[in-house]
């Protein structure tokens, strides 16, 4: 193709993405021109292309396209990640007097969605499900924006009391945040064993988590009672469901 540089199958030419100029220019990364360069190369579903080894150390911290923005990775894989943030947001909801009404526009599907419920971990696409969206604007804020949404502090009390105490919602709000970009990471990671062993070690430390939590919070409380609650916790099974269908 004289537009984007790739050699293509003569079957696939008519539907292949093309992007013009996109393999004569340099990798977004290491800034290395990617049509003369000895290393492989990798397109992204936004159709922007990089180097292989740049891609896979791209996505251990991040997942978007440093070029578009877009996400780097397709819907169906970051699917697991994405409704593991659904969870935590679930789990952790803003207290009134840091809540705001903002408008959005997704990265993916560039939709732009007005008096959404901002969250400190994210705001999803309802278009597209995808968490890479940009707050453009914020029209309510504090008490203000709660009562828009009809929130009260009794509601939020109820909420909190649902998922085991604020010490709980801290706890397992960090271990999502940390397993999504493990999970990201681990998908390119060339040994299948240590995937799933780190998969392993993703829900226990979530369990471990959730246990130290309940304990600090409740002092007369073992670490054995402890455990065996945030095990028991119905929250806790339907993540583990989640890291289970992903494998």
């Amino acid at each position: 193709c004289h537009d984007c540089g790739m050699c293509i199958d003569a079957l696939l030419f008519d539907d292949h993405n093309c992007k013009a100029g996109k393999y004569m220019s340099n990798c977004p990364v290491c800034q290395e021109d990617l049509f003369s360069s000895r290393s492989a190369s990798h397109e992204m579903p936004c159709g922007h292309a990089i180097h292989w080894h740049c891609f896979r150390e791209l996505t251990s911290f991040d997942t978007r396209c440093p070029v578009c923005k877009k996400t780097a990775e397709t819907h169906d894989q970051m699917a697991p990640t994405w409704s593991a943030m659904a969870m935590g947001i679930a789990l952790q909801p803003v207290p009134p007097e840091m809540a705001r009404v903002v408008t959005i526009i997704c990265n993916d599907c560039e939709e732009r969605e007005e008096d959404r419920r901002w969250h400190f971990l994210g705001v999803q696409c309802l278009k597209c499900s995808s968490f890479n969206t940009t707050v453009e604007d914020t029209t309510l804020m504090g008490r203000e924006a709660a009562a828009f949404f009809g929130d009260t502090e009794e509601q939020q009390g109820q909420d909190g009391e649902n998922v085991g105490g604020n010490g709980d919602d801290n706890a397992t709000s960090q271990l999502w945040n940390g397993a999504s970009n493990r999970a990201v990471a681990g998908s390119y990671d060339d040994d299948e064993d240590d995937d799933d062993d780190e998969s392993g070690d993703i829900v226990s430390d979530m369990v471990a988590a959730a246990a130290a939590a309940a304990a600090s919070s409740s002092p007369g409380m073992t670490n054995g009672q402890a455990t065996t609650n945030a095990s028991d916790d119905a929250s806790m099974r339907d993540y583990v469901s989640v890291m289970e269908d992903d494998e």
